[in-house]
């Protein structure tokens, strides 16, 4: 089955199973704060899947963008490989409303969960969350939040 097939039934089912790397999820709904907190994956030779660029890994999926709400976005790896994925956060919109805790699971290839809570001050500002699996990991070229 393709990976693009794959990725369709799992966004039908909003189900990645074992496929899914990466949910982001933050602190506010839609109506009470347009807040808008995107998630960026690097892999290792810096193909970077975010929001323009969903497939921007090979075999990789970065879910719809959401803009309102509490999200989630997940990134979902369609390799098999194990590969080193690195995730990054992007505060793109915080309408006025300023600082929000972000949420973000990352599992492992062992299926180990690492769980981070950071906060993001305002629009513009960014986070590199870290690595999967942990170690080492791609450094995002400056600027990479103002894409």
């Amino acid at each position: 089955e393709s990976v693009e097939s794959l990725a369709v039934r799992a966004i039908r089912l909003d189900d990645f199973g074992d496929k899914e790397k990466a949910r982001r999820t933050w602190d506010t709904a839609a109506g009470i704060a347009e807040k808008d907190v995107d998630l960026h994956v690097w892999d290792q030779s810096g193909n970077h899947a975010w929001y323009s660029e969903q497939q921007g890994i090979e075999d990789g999926l970065l879910s719809s963008d959401i803009t309102t709400g509490y999200g989630p976005e997940v990134f979902s790896d369609f390799s098999g490989t194990g590969r080193k994925l690195t995730y990054g956060l992007c505060y793109f919109a915080d309408n006025g409303v300023g600082p929000t805790t972000v949420s973000m699971d990352v599992t492992d290839p062992n299926g180990a969960i690492r769980t981070f809570h950071p906060t993001l001050a305002g629009t513009g500002s960014s986070v590199i969350v870290g690595a999967s699996p942990a170690g080492g990991s791609y450094s995002p070229p400056p600027g990479w939040c103002g894409d």
